[in-house]
């Protein structure tokens, strides 16, 4: 897939962040409607953790992610099941390989979007703006399903 920019992803965050709820909302509907796959396995993470706040960030996270790619004018094909199937060994493979030997290496192999990757480590470890952080299980939790979810569209897209 084609790279994200800096300027695509500084657009994307700046047009979520322009969005009321109701505009967010909208987004995102967009994508559940056409991706809905996709949003389905941004959303599991949340069902299976028992975490309301990761299913909250997830869906935030993942506007920014599709808002990316629009700026990116890159098309999207329908995520399906087996597409996801398919990911899922190799994407475990490498989050074994990043936990166990504190390497991300092959994660940033795999995912292969650095612009996107570089702000997802930095912006889920800082303060909100209304100074929240979120708690280390969390941000974890975070991390991977937005690893897996640009690592998802990327290996479909390749």
């Amino acid at each position: 897939m084609k790279q994200i920019s800096q300027e695509n992803l500084v657009n994307a965050v700046n047009h979520i962040h322009g969005l009321d709820d109701e505009g967010l909302d909208k987004f995102i509907e967009k994508y559940a409607i056409g991706q809905p796959n996709l949003i389905g396995y941004v959303l599991q993470a949340g069902e299976e953790f028992q975490n309301e706040t990761l299913a909250n960030y997830s869906l935030y996270y993942f506007a920014i992610i599709m808002k990316s790619i629009e700026e990116a004018a890159i098309e999207l094909k329908e995520i399906s099941v087996e597409d996801i199937d398919n990911f899922q060994e190799p994407f475990l493979i490498a989050l074994d390989e990043a936990f166990k030997k504190e390497s991300e290496e092959a994660l940033f192999e795999l995912v292969s979007q650095p612009v996107l990757q570089q702000f997802l480590a930095e912006d889920l470890t800082q303060e909100d703006e209304n100074g929240v952080s979120l708690d280390d299980t969390t941000i974890n939790q975070l991390f991977i399903v937005l690893h897996g979810t640009v690592g998802l569209i990327n290996s479909v897209h390749a």
